[in-house]
């Protein structure tokens, strides 16, 4: 049975993690809200292609547990003029692997009002219409116009890189 086009809805369970280093301790940050939709296609239960990828997440749904640090994060990401961060894929290969999938995603991604052109990798398992994807990604900040903040001047400066891991699972 081969299915075309079959669109699959980002599960609320998700996860995507931000880590990142300063002069003082590591970090790590929460995203409460990721959404997404991938559009797949389908032989008798295997992938055959991804022909669209698309990721969202409100930069002020992302929570460290201290309310300090989240006002430096969204003042640093523009939150209130550039809420939304997103990920639009424009050429995805899927492989086969004997785990499941590799696939690699090129897009453009838009950070604090910046885009630039990224590539993703990730590991996926298909099974009974559900796709499950994790994989991790490094970002400088910089890259996007951020400036990596400072606190109580300059006693704790935060580095530009952050990692961002991530868990998805679309039905």
């Amino acid at each position: 049975m081969i299915t075309q086009g079959q669109s699959l809805q980002m599960n609320p369970n998700s996860t995507l993690s931000i880590y990142g280093t300063s002069n003082v301790h590591d970090w790590s940050e929460h995203c409460e809200s990721p959404s997404g939709i991938v559009e797949i296609n389908e032989v008798n239960g295997e992938i055959t292609a991804i022909s669209s990828l698309h990721f969202n997440t409100k930069a002020e749904s992302i929570k460290s547990g201290k309310s300090t640090m989240d006002e430096y994060t969204y003042e640093a990401l523009k939150s209130k003029s550039h809420p939304n961060i997103e990920f639009e894929a424009t050429d995805i290969s899927v492989n086969k692997t004997t785990a499941g999938y590799k696939v690699l995603a090129n897009g453009t991604m838009s950070i604090a009002g910046q885009s630039r052109e990224e590539q993703i990798s990730t590991n996926c398992t298909y099974h009974n219409k559900s796709l499950k994807c994790e994989g991790k990604k490094s970002i400088d900040m910089t890259l996007y116009g951020i400036e990596p903040p400072s606190i109580m001047f300059g006693a704790m400066t935060v580095g530009k890189d952050v990692e961002v891991h991530f868990e998805t699972s679309f039905n």
